[in-house]
């Protein structure tokens, strides 16, 4: 088991639901005045499928020996 990355994993989702509470969810970018490309970013999901990852990978070994 690597600890580093299940940690690293919890400290991220903290994180996601700190940026969720504050309602930070999301961030718009335009392109122009038009409006005609509209990216938006949410920051707390990413965070949280990130820590989700990072928490598999920390466990992978656990999963992998019989």
């Amino acid at each position: 088991m690597k600890k580093k990355f299940v940690y690293a994993g919890f400290v991220l989702w903290l994180f996601a639901v700190i940026l969720d509470v504050i309602n930070l969810t999301w961030f718009e970018a335009t392109a122009g005045d038009t409006n005609l490309v509209n990216i938006s970013v949410y920051p707390a999901a990413f965070l949280a499928l990130l820590g989700l990852l990072l928490v598999f990978l920390g466990l992978k070994p656990l999963l992998r020996s019989p």
